[in-house]
């Protein structure tokens, strides 16, 4: 991850007149923003990572940036919690931003934003793409049936077979492979997201930061992710995004939630 913080210039933040813009109000409904919302099943570091590395970066617009606190219980009321949260949130006019510590939180998060907005296409910049029982992606395709639209930027098949990965993928679902984006400038990269979510009125964005770790091997830059993360917000049509960091606290480096945090503000400075 030392060459991913390289690529960013983290200064310290700038004070603000307006206290809601800078990350610890509570939201405020009068004045739509950006809200971070937690959600973990093992509650602290990799939320708080992001949360701290968040403070570290200066503010360039005036822009609301809320916290809604973090949800901590039992996995089912946790995951009901979270949708009614989002939905209550984007229903206020926000955009939603969750830092979570599990994989799966896509689900949770995304019946939310389905009750509050109605239909969406999910974009997810993922360390694998898996569409086996069980799955977020295929938990979400039975909630929404014939118009659940997937757009994975994947940089493993995970478990699924070559078969079904070239021979059964239905065509609202759209997977581009690390050695594909790796072909590609980040111009190219962010066309290719954006054509993926015109199928749908608003866009749901998904970044598992084991990606990031794969960046170099994969002979992808970080500018790509950038790229991606940032038309996708340009668009006015992103209404939620997930910054998953699923990798243990000892695993987690502090560059890790820099770059999470850059990636958070690329897009709030995008709407």
């Amino acid at each position: 991850m030392t060459e991913l913080a390289r690529e960013l210039t983290f200064s310290s933040r700038d004070d603000v007149k307006n206290f809601s813009c800078n990350w610890s109000a509570a939201p405020d409904e009068d004045f739509p923003g950006v809200v971070l919302l937690g959600f973990s099943a093992h509650p602290g570091d990799p939320i708080r990572e992001t949360r701290n590395a968040l403070t570290s970066l200066k503010i360039q617009d005036d822009t609301p940036r809320y916290n809604a606190g973090d949800i901590n219980r039992d996995l089912k009321s946790a995951e009901v919690e979270l949708s009614n949260s989002v939905l209550e949130l984007l229903e206020e006019q926000h955009l939603v931003v969750v830092l979570s510590d599990g994989p799966d939180t896509i689900f949770a998060s995304h019946r939310g934003l389905r009750a509050a907005v109605g239909l969406s296409t999910i974009v997810a910049l993922e360390a694998q793409f898996e569409l086996k029982s069980g799955s977020a992606p295929q938990k979400i395709s039975q909630l929404e049936g014939k118009q659940f639209s997937y757009a994975s930027f994947s940089f493993s098949r995970g478990t699924c077979t070559r078969g079904l990965f070239h021979t059964t993928l239905p065509p609202n679902i759209r997977v581009t492979t690390a050695a594909q984006l790796a072909q590609m400038t980040p111009e190219e990269a962010a066309a290719t997201a954006l054509e993926s979510v015109s199928d749908q009125p608003f866009i749901h964005l998904s970044i598992d930061l084991r990606v990031l770790s794969l960046l170099e091997a994969s002979g992808i830059s970080l500018a790509h992710i950038r790229a991606v993360v940032t038309a996708l917000a340009g668009t006015g049509r992103l209404k939620l995004i997930d910054v998953l960091n699923p990798l243990p606290h000892a695993d987690a480096e502090e560059p890790l939630a820099q770059v999470a945090a850059q990636l958070i503000e690329d897009a709030v400075g995008a709407v």
